[in-house]
């Protein structure tokens, strides 16, 4: 189902239009004052720091939240050149401390019902002009959300289970085998993995207590903003009482054969996974055998308390949290392939010759305004912030909430170079060229982010689909703000059900003359997925349509490694198209109310 990639997507739109950051600080572009009557989203806050990192959530960069739609309305001056420079809703001392994306629940739905953290908003480009998210939309993005954070805190019981299933063939080994493996013993061996583990799920909570934290700044009780976010939380849950009560309705009418085969499906599984847990019971009753080898926990008590955890989990829809866990797994492997040293060499592949090809077509001029650029499928935010990094005014956009809450945490933590460790390979117990190399440690970020960042860098993050965000006429984003001198995309073009929408949406935000160049496979994400619409072009498909808006100026191809273990027998590596294009004077295509990728 498309290609190993962190987080990836997985058909639903996601967040859409909000960013974090600001002109001030490091990691933002504020695009003006937020006006009344605009549609307003998902939160999407900044966030400095957590407990275990940083003793102080607002420091040391000034902060405030915008979104790519919160710019003019009728009632406001017209948006300037660039609306995403105006600090109007900055302060360069105490801005408001902005809710972040993995927030608890009950502070989420406040900013998504009604998109305002502090003095903050947000807005939402893709609901009617003038109207606020629907209640089915706000709840629909809390549930995602929520399973989301799920599948990473549980992250650590779904990999127990796989070490009980290591355990349980190690300990099954002879006497004789275990003489001739020599040492570490199977029970060392199966110690160590679980360590690992236990490390991965650390990072793991410090990533979502980073999301979670609820800064001073957060509105007081007893103040308007506090009596303001109270009545949206009662809202909410009567939305979702709503929801909930249609929900039961629709369970009652609709008693077709479709969802009795479902029923019988789940409940055939939920007794397959009974039997497993008796068979382990009886596993761990067994256990002491010759001269009374006894596992080391993990075939007992924990992994019996993970099994309980998971089919709890499950209840709801298990397809979906196995999906979930799956993506929490590879999420580990991204933030090797973008923020540590081990990752440096896919990095230069898949975002050197773009950086290069920026550099070279639209060099940065003193006294003018630098180019602005776009990102879009940004991921944990890297190759924003090498563009940023080089000087240029930069957005990432991103549309999964695994990538997004990863790129939040790198991007707006204080973390030091190399100051957390990782060991994402510690389930990988295949293809190894030496005994421990599935134990690597991997130390991240690499770079600070805060150390690399002047005080007026414009820089921030767009969480949302590209299409609806960057292209749809029916959002309240003006022209201004969708207008940029290049766009650089990395394994981003096969993530469309129809690329030849991204193209028709990179042509229309991309100024005459203005770059694009692009790094990535035709891995196609929605090709294997039988209920989601997918168009798959060739490379020469895709470059014949290119050249009705651009002027190619080089295409080649290169081999790029993707999230790749370096000590593995095994790599995972894509022969990539990579193209350099300028933008021709030719008239912009039009898109389609509610078109998407």
């Amino acid at each position: 189902m498309g290609k190993p990639r962190g987080g990836g997507t997985n058909g639903r739109r996601g967040p859409s239009g909000a960013s974090y950051g600001s002109a001030e600080a490091p990691f933002g572009i504020p695009l003006g004052e937020p006006t009344g009557g605009a549609p307003r989203g998902p939160l999407v806050g900044p966030h400095f720091g957590t407990a275990a990192v940083s003793p102080s959530p607002c420091a040391p960069f000034p902060l405030s939240l915008e979104t790519a739609s919160s710019c003019s309305s009728p009632e406001t001056p017209a948006a300037p050149k660039y609306p995403d420079r105006d600090a109007s809703s900055s302060s360069s001392n105490s801005p408001p401390c902005i809710g972040s994306l993995g927030c608890c629940q009950e502070n989420l739905s406040e900013g998504i019902a009604d998109g305002v953290s502090g003095d903050s908003a947000v807005h939402h480009p893709m609901g009617l002009p003038g109207g606020s998210m629907q209640p089915w939309e706000v709840a629909e993005e809390l549930r995602h959300l929520e399973s989301v954070r799920r599948a990473f805190s549980l992250y650590e019981a779904d990999s127990l289970c796989d070490v009980a299933r290591i355990e349980k063939h190690l300990l099954s080994l002879s006497e004789e085998d275990r003489q001739l493996l020599g040492p570490p013993s199977p029970e060392e061996r199966v110690a160590a993995i679980k360590q690992a583990v236990g490390v991965n799920q650390q990072f793991i909570d410090i990533m979502l207590l980073a999301a979670a934290y609820v800064g001073p700044c957060t509105p007081h009780e007893g103040s308007e903003a506090f009596s303001d976010t109270d009545q949206h939380r009662q809202q909410m849950q009567q939305v979702q009482q709503q929801l909930q009560q249609q929900q039961a309705n629709k369970q009652q009418v609709k008693q077709n054969k479709g969802q009795q085969l479902n029923r019988k499906r789940r409940r055939k599984k939920l007794q397959q996974q009974q039997q497993r847990l008796e068979e382990q019971s009886q596993h761990n009753r067994n256990s002491q055998q010759g001269e009374e080898r006894q596992c080391s926990g993990c075939c007992s008590s924990s992994s019996t308390e993970s099994r309980r955890l998971l089919l709890e989990a499950e209840q709801d829809d298990p397809e979906k949290l196995t999906r979930n866990l799956s993506k929490v797994r590879s999420t580990l492997r991204q933030f090797v392939r973008d923020w540590a040293e081990e990752g440096s060499e896919e990095r230069e592949a898949a975002y050197g010759p773009l950086l290069r090809a920026l550099e070279e077509h639209l060099p940065i001029t003193p006294d003018k305004d630098p180019p602005r650029i776009l990102c879009p499928g940004s991921g944990l935010g890297r190759l924003p912030f090498e563009v940023m990094r080089r000087g240029y005014s930069c957005q990432g956009n991103e549309f999964s909430y695994f990538m997004l809450i990863g790129s939040d945490f790198l991007l707006n933590s204080r973390l030091s170079p190399k100051s957390l460790p990782l060991q994402p390979y510690c389930l990988s117990t295949s293809n190894r060229r030496c005994e421990s190399d599935h134990l690597d440690v991997v130390w991240v970020p690499d770079v600070a982010p805060s150390e690399h960042v002047a005080p007026s860098a414009d820089f921030s993050m767009c969480a949302g689909e590209f299409v609806e965000v960057y292209g749809s006429p029916s959002n309240s984003v003006p022209a201004s703000a969708r207008v940029f001198d290049g766009v650089l995309t990395s394994f981003f073009l096969d993530t469309a059900r129809n690329v030849l929408v991204y193209i028709k949406t990179i042509a229309k935000i991309v100024r005459p003359g203005g770059l694009w160049a692009n790094v990535g496979p035709l891995l196609y994400h929605y090709a294997e997925m039988p209920h989601e619409m997918s168009v798959e072009f060739s490379a020469e498909e895709i470059l014949r349509v290119i050249k009705n808006w651009f002027n190619l100026l080089k295409v080649e191809w290169r081999d790029c490694y993707y999230t790749s273990n370096n000590k593995s027998m095994m790599q995972v590596q894509y022969h990539c198209l990579h193209f350099v294009a300028i933008r021709n004077e030719k008239p912009s295509p039009e898109l389609a109310p509610g078109v998407t990728g």
